[in-house]
């Protein structure tokens, strides 16, 4: 919060003792219809810091730690009084909590600063019942520090234990036991990608965690890994654990890089985080499927406001923050299978707001939230529901779990302990269609031994089910097993594999041949012509995989084809996932195809990304350069700085600028496409979709970009017209979710884009989202103010320059069903 809007808030504190706290609306915050917000208390950051943490006891006092500094006490007046809060700094030896929890009559702290206290988990307890805190125990010591360390604790579903969630830059506990089977190496078929800087070369596998506890911390056993650095976590009504994730935003516009997610928690879950390019790819079959993508951002607070005083609508949806982008969402889930999905509805927004965590406080049913961090101005906020439901408001019972959830929680029965019953119990849902039901069987069986389920695993069977028992065996057992998995995999292909499931078939191949070790000339030679007549298979996570197979075997025409589907991409990201492979290939070039490969390389010296994108790209050329024959090397890089002054990247389009055809309107194409008699192949659309750059900002199925919304099943949320007029007419409606923020500076500038960090002296601003690297550094006292931008990130007359023949086919390809 800057310091203009400081004043004013200290200001309105120093007022409440005649007046009580104002609800703050429009412009400094948007709040949804049937809400209002009141900001209680403004923290001096001078004196007390800037807070990361919150919690209520069962007297409805708050608790709040300072990211940097000590817990304090807040004591609130009376619902109907006009006194300020009571803010007491505890004198205890504690502080940088992350997290904060009360539960029996306790306090409980993930501490997450080793500069304030030893980090780890920590109870507070009033041992003389005078209702104060006044004994500090350390439960368990915890390797891990700062922004990538412990970060938050809450009490089970079961009021008994405790679930603690890390960052991944923090070591496992000792363990009794481990529900995520211990088979998460790095695995890189071909010489890797590491991460290059920052946060992500300090990971440690297998990523982020949640652990669960008993309440003396005295046994520790981890339920679900390979998270990048989730922050927070909650149970909902069904005893379900979810938590929201994020990516590292310096390897955006990377071909691996992941905007944020909401996740489903579940026992044995590994949601596939590794250092830089060795992620597990998206769509993998052994990691677990997010239940919804939120696109840029910095998750921070996870709520269930069960007890809350809401419509029974929001007490039952999943509450999640965004930091960076100052935003609060209600999300309500909805049963799938044997997981969930959600749609999202934004409660509270601000620029800035950068909210750190909320809760629910027992004595008057409201949510309360804090912002601050990184030493920002911090403030504490309550939220409360003045819609005209109130009779909703009453609590419910929780809704049964039975079917497919009862299915796989009693699967996870078997996760992390050796049970001979399990693999009977198992076996069938691995030829189940539901991805969650058939990934806790799988983890069910490797929790197993396995010499035990080897010849099982090895049996012929229907594809679905055989692929899951292989992908087991191939994690286990790739080096013993390799000739056998190789076998079975080959009869699959031979018997007519089930398109759908060819990505999991090369998973488990790539698998097989990367944790055998060296595969030998004679093992992969077979492969060679099966994999070839495979490629190019059109979809870009397929091809990928492909190609990396076919580099690995040395295939004698890897390089002719691999470089021709690069050139066929419509997305820069699935471009430079071919050059990924493309760079360690030595043999099976010609003159002619590596001078079209370095031409190609020189000229991505222009393209831009995150903190870390130029560095990778100077990676492949650096590997490229060292796969070629060292008499040549000297003629190849100087072909680079040929190539690369003779390239500009003004958007992100791969065909580059083109000639206005037509001013389209939104009734002239309406007309267009419901008079067109043909029927359109998708395909030929999603070539002109990546033409006019909209995969650089937009996800359809498993690519594109972040910068935008998803439009993967857009014709199922917008009709014809509306899906046109959002196209053709952008400015008319701006989502705050992927909109821009006008500056205006106390030099007349006026300033355009997003704010992707803020700091304890000002923030950074991105002018240009195609190269998010850039970034303009504003001190607080020279800004005048911040408003939401009515220009849209998409550009107007964005399909002027495209024919009739390609606008529908581009509206066919929106319209279709996803992969």
């Amino acid at each position: 919060m800057f310091r203009r809007l400081v004043v004013l808030v200290l200001l309105a504190a120093a007022a409440r003792a005649a007046n009580p706290p104002p609800a703050l609306g429009a412009p400094e915050l948007k709040v949804a219809a049937g809400f209002s917000v009141d900001r209680i208390h403004a923290v001096p950051r001078e004196s007390a810091g800037s807070w990361v943490s919150l919690a209520a006891d069962d007297r409805g006092r708050l608790y709040a730690s300072d990211q940097y500094g000590p817990v304090y006490r807040i004591t609130l007046p009376a619902a109907d009084g006009r006194a300020a809060p009571v803010v007491t700094k505890l004198p205890l030896p504690i502080g940088g909590a992350h997290g904060l929890t009360w539960i029996n009559g306790s306090l409980y702290a993930a501490v997450g600063q080793k500069a304030v206290c030893p980090t780890g988990l920590y109870r507070l307890r009033d041992t003389n019942g005078d209702g104060e805190l006044d004994e500090v125990t350390l439960l368990q010591a915890l390797d891990g520090d700062g922004e990538h360390g412990p970060h938050a604790v809450v009490a089970g579903p079961d009021g008994r234990s405790l679930y603690v969630i890390a960052g991944n830059a923090t070591r496992l506990p000792t363990l009794v036991r481990s529900r995520v089977p211990r088979l998460w190496p790095e695995d890189s078929l071909l010489a890797p990608l590491p991460a290059l800087m920052g946060s992500e070369t300090r990971g440690i596998l297998p990523g982020g965690w949640i652990c669960r506890t008993d309440l003396d911390g005295r046994t520790w056993e981890l339920i679900c890994a390979g998270f990048r650095n989730a922050y927070a976590l909650a149970f909902d009504e069904r005893g379900e654990l979810f938590t929201f994730d994020s990516d590292t935003e310096f390897e955006i516009n990377l071909p691996w890089y992941r905007p944020t997610r909401v996740l489903h928690a579940v026992s044995g879950a590994d949601f596939g985080w590794r250092r830089g390019a060795l992620k597990i790819p998206d769509g993998a079959p052994d990691i677990w499927p997010s239940v919804l993508p939120m696109g840029l951002g910095s998750p921070t607070a996870v709520l269930t406001p069960r007890t809350a005083k809401l419509s029974a609508a929001h007490r039952e949806a999943l509450w999640v923050a965004d930091w960076s982008y100052g935003k609060l969402f209600a999300l309500r889930l909805q049963p799938n299978g044997a997981t969930f999905r959600a749609t999202r509805e934004e409660i509270v927004s601000g620029l800035p707001l950068p909210i750190t965590a909320m809760g629910v406080n027992p004595s008057d049913g409201a949510i309360y939230f804090t912002t601050g961090g990184r030493r920002l101005q911090s403030a504490l906020y309550r939220l409360r529901w003045q819609g005209n439901a109130a009779g909703d408001t009453a609590p419910k019972p929780a809704p049964e779990t039975g079917g497919a959830v009862a299915a796989r929680r009693a699967l996870e029965e078997f996760h992390g302990v050796a049970n001979p019953a399990a693999l009977d119990a198992a076996w069938p849902g691995l030829a189940s269609a539901d991805p969650f039901i058939r990934r806790a069987a799988r983890t069910a069986i490797e929790s197993q031994p396995f010499n035990t389920w080897r010849a099982r695993a090895l049996k012929p069977q229907p594809a679905r089910p055989a692929l899951a028992a292989l992908l087991a065996l191939a994690r286990a057992d790739a080096s013993g097993s390799q000739r056998e998995i190789l076998a079975a995999l080959r009869r699959l292909h031979d018997d007519g594999l089930d398109g759908a499931l060819r990505p999991e078939w090369l998973r488990v191949l790539a698998l097989t041949w990367t944790r055998a070790g060296d595969v030998s000339p004679e093992v992969r030679q077979p492969w060679l012509p099966v994999l070839s007549g495979l490629f190019p298979n059109g979809r870009p996570e397929i091809d990928a995989a492909l190609l990396e197979l076919l580099v690995y075997g040395e295939a004698p025409d890897a390089a002719s084809r691999g470089l021709r589907a690069l050139h066929a991409a419509v997305t820069r990201e699935a471009q430079l996932d071919f050059a990924k492979s493309l760079r360690v290939l030595r043999g099976s070039w010609t003159p002619a195809l590596r001078e079209d490969f370095f031409d190609w390389l020189g000229q991505t010296q222009a393209w831009r990304g995150g903190g870390t994108f130029g560095r990778f790209l100077q990676r492949l050329r650096d590997d490229a350069l060292a796969s070629v024959p060292e008499s040549e090397r000297e003629v190849f890089r100087r072909r680079l700085a040929v190539a690369a002054t003779k390239t500009t990247a003004p958007d992100y389009a791969l065909s580059g600028p083109r000639p206005v055809v037509r001013n389209w309107t939104t009734d002239d194409i309406v007309k267009l496409v419901q008079n067109d008699p043909r029927k359109r192949e998708a395909a030929r659309g999603r070539k002109v979709f990546g033409a006019a750059g909209c995969f650089g900002c937009h996800t359809f199925g498993p690519e594109g970009g972040a910068l935008g919304p998803d439009l993967t099943a857009v014709a199922r949320r917008l009709a014809l017209r509306d899906l046109v007029e959002a196209i053709v007419e952008p400015n008319r409606e701006i989502s705050d979710q992927y909109g821009t923020v006008e500056i205006r500076l106390r030099d007349g500038r006026v300033l355009t884009g997003r704010i992707v960090n803020l700091t304890e002296t000002g923030l950074h601003l991105a002018e240009n989202l195609f190269d998010p690297s850039n970034v303009v550094r504003l001190a607080e006292p020279d800004i005048v103010s911040i408003e939401q931008s009515k220009i849209s990130l998409m550009p107007a007359g964005l399909l002027n320059a495209f024919s009739e023949e390609e606008v529908l086919e581009l509206l066919a390809f929106l319209r279709s069903e996803s992969r």
